[in-house]
């Protein structure tokens, strides 16, 4: 019996182009790294509108190593601190500077949310956080503006792709304060 010839694999491939043993958890914060660029988005638009989506793995040494650097801190930032962690953290989502100023009613969702970049105040229903700085407000990830999309889920009349049943399960009352300023914390560190 004669076996198939034994292709090497990525991980294999991308060692050999650098010289060292890549593990996966690498090469997964480098793919974080490349694919959450907005530029990434911009060079390779009309490409992602047909999946799957394609990973530029430069030969670059030093360029891998930042960029997998860079996915690998945003990965620990998106997990609150749970995954990816370096010598830096402890474990524990980053507190932001932005604070509750007036809290949302724990009564009743809110009907909606502004933001006033000039006062640096996001208004969610009856309720204000001060400052958030308009980077976090506008922060996005391929495109995706995520405290907009975190609240839309959020509020009384929600917007947002509803994938099953399941989505309509919800707390009675909004009881998302605490979640609100971590995720505002973790959107001003990326």
């Amino acid at each position: 019996m004669v076996l198939p010839m034994r292709l090497p694999s990525l991980l294999e491939t991308v060692g050999a182009v650098y010289g060292i043993v890549v593990p996966p958890e690498r090469l997964f914060a480098y793919a974080y790294g490349i694919l959450a660029q907005p530029a990434y988005t911009e060079r390779f638009w009309e490409e992602l509108e047909h999946p799957p989506p394609r990973l530029p793995i430069t030969r670059v040494d030093g360029l891998f190593q930042r960029v997998a650097d860079h996915g690998a801190r945003l990965l620990n930032l998106h997990t609150y601190g749970e995954r990816f962690a370096g010598p830096e953290d402890d474990g524990s989502a980053p507190q932001g500077e932005a604070r509750c100023v007036k809290a949302v009613p724990l009564d009743k969702y809110p009907f909606d949310f502004s933001y006033e970049p000039g006062s640096h105040t996001l208004r969610v229903g009856d309720g204000e956080f001060s400052p958030v700085k308009p980077c976090v407000w506008s922060f996005s990830v391929s495109g995706l503006q995520i405290v907009k999309s975190w609240l839309d889920y959020r509020k009384l009349k929600r917007s947002g792709r509803k994938s099953s049943p399941l989505d309509e399960i919800r707390p009675e009352r909004w009881d998302f304060t605490e979640e609100l300023l971590e995720l505002l914390g973790l959107s001003r560190r990326r």
